[in-house]
């Protein structure tokens, strides 16, 4: 288990140092505290939240094409009445 500080942390998730303050006192991100003032983070446990978040593309649709338009032949024949 790699150990990371804090900010390496914040650099692989892309969020603020108080973004990550928010994660680890909310229990969504486990940390250690190393010494009285230190906390580091495994790095394993970073990335695993960050894969968490990973957003699942869209299915793809598939769009229908429209039917072509029917063309109607009307034969006109002379004395016929036309509608």
């Amino acid at each position: 288990m790699e150990l990371i500080r804090k900010n390496e942390a914040c650099q692989m998730l892309a969020i603020s140092m108080n973004t990550l303050d928010k994660l680890i006192r909310s229990g969504k991100l486990p940390a250690y505290r190393v010494t009285e003032t230190s906390v580091r983070l495994a790095r394993e446990d970073v990335a695993a939240y960050l894969e968490s978040r990973r957003i699942q593309p869209p299915p793809v649709i598939t769009r229908r094409r429209k039917p072509a338009p029917v063309t109607r032949v009307c034969e006109y024949y002379p004395g016929m009445k036309v509608v």
